[in-house]
């Protein structure tokens, strides 16, 4: 069996790839072929396609919401 393991494209810190890599160990010990991919490489130009596609896919995409302050939640009294 094979996968993919889609993380966000932006995402590089060591932690994150200590577990990604723990991840596709895992994967392995159970027979499943488990392959890095990052967000950015699902964008292809029209036409163009991924060849042969895995047997699941799992997306470990962490994104967090930034805006400024003052936020909603800073105006809140206690």
């Amino acid at each position: 069996m094979k996968g993919w393991l889609i993380v966000n494209n932006f995402v590089s810190s060591e932690k994150s790839r200590t577990m990604w890599s723990m991840f596709i160990a895992s994967a392995e010990k159970c027979g499943i072929e488990l392959e890095l991919k990052r967000t950015g490489e699902l964008c292809l130009p029209i036409g163009e396609d991924f060849g042969a596609l895995p047997d699941f896919a799992l997306f470990w995409d962490k994104d967090c919401l930034l805006y400024t302050s003052p936020s909603p939640r800073d105006r809140q009294k206690s």
